[in-house]
């Protein structure tokens, strides 16, 4: 059996519960240095909507900059109730695995969650973070598994039968791994991470370990009302999300930190984001495609000169991609 404990080289805990009377519910998230920001603002309304439970936090990491660092135990030290624990992950073990777009190596670091943490507690809740909390995660967290292995919403979308064809999925579920509830000893006991990353380095899938969850698993899956994982496409300009919706994902390619997201929605994140140790964080864009749409909304603010800077990016950075691919 592959051994990935191996693959983390370095661990880091930040903060003991002061309040050890109370339930503590534990959450996983896998990010790079990239999304500290969001995964930041993400934890704090986790923290704001959670105040009658302790919140025992696994972050998954590649690296992180010094200034988010502190600002984590500028967190951890104004909220008695929460705790971190970081693990740095060797990225080698997804060598050659596939990326794009927005794709990091960081997508798959919850292959490692259950492995690493299978001996030491029972449950978890994998999120995404593109996310926002914006209820009580008691209710999910007191749910029964029923000898599933985990717990996941339906993915949706116009989309998903030509999807699941290409992939060779029969089954009539797709599910969507921004929220998974998990069993750590049964996903263990299943090798589905030893399964996943065998899979993966065969083959390149569109939606990366989230195809390759689905093409694996046919049953053990325990179906989750849409309230835990909400979609808010951005791009549609929802104007508001169910009244009793726990977590919402930003699941589209336009995310409410981004400068040039205009959506109605936007304005939840920003009240997070406010208040926040992350209230000074500005995005970079991290791509060519990005590099224009910071381009376009710098114009449209009358800011000429950052906006000529910008087109400049986008048109070097597109030249080369041209002379990669001829």
């Amino acid at each position: 059996m592959l051994n990935l404990k191996q693959f983390i080289y370095k661990q880091e805990v930040i903060g003991n519960f002061s309040l050890q009377n109370k339930e503590v519910i534990h959450v996983a998230f896998g990010i790079d240095k990239n999304y500290a920001a969001p995964f930041g603002i993400m934890l704090t309304s986790i923290i704001k909507n959670n105040s009658d439970v302790n919140i025992m936090c696994h972050l998954f990491v590649s690296s992180i900059d010094d200034n988010d660092l502190m600002r984590l135990h500028n967190l951890v030290t104004n909220n008695m109730s929460l705790k971190i624990d970081i693990r740095y992950v060797n990225e080698t073990v997804f060598q050659g695995f596939h990326t794009e777009g927005n794709y990091t190596l960081a997508v798959y670091f919850r292959i490692l969650v259950a492995d690493v943490l299978y001996n030491e507690i029972d449950k978890i809740i994998y999120i995404d973070a593109d996310t926002l909390c914006i209820g009580s995660l008691r209710l999910l967290w007191n749910m029964s598994f029923n000898n599933n292995i985990f717990m996941a919403v339906l993915d949706k979308g116009d989309w998903l039968p030509e999807h699941k064809k290409k992939l060779g999925i029969t089954k009539k579920e797709y599910f969507n791994t921004g929220l998974l509830y998990i069993d750590l000893k049964k996903w263990y006991q299943s090798k589905l991470s030893e399964k996943m990353i065998s899979l993966l380095s065969q083959r390149s899938f569109p939606l990366v370990d989230q195809d390759a969850l689905n093409v694996l698993v046919n049953d053990g899956v325990k179906l989750l009302p849409d309230r835990f994982n909400y979609f808010c496409l951005l791009e549609n300009h929802e104007l508001s999300v169910p009244e009793d919706t726990v977590i919402i994902h930003f699941a589209g390619r336009l995310k409410p930190w981004q400068p040039w997201c205009s959506s109605p929605q936007r304005y939840i994140y920003m009240e997070y984001y406010r208040n926040s140790y992350w209230k000074d964080f500005l995005y970079k864009p991290l791509n060519y495609q990005e590099n224009r749409l910071m381009a376009r909304w710098l114009r449209k603010q009358g800011l000429w000169r950052q906006a000529f800077q910008w087109y400049w990016r986008y048109f070097r950075a597109r030249q080369i991609i041209k002379q990669k691919t001829n």
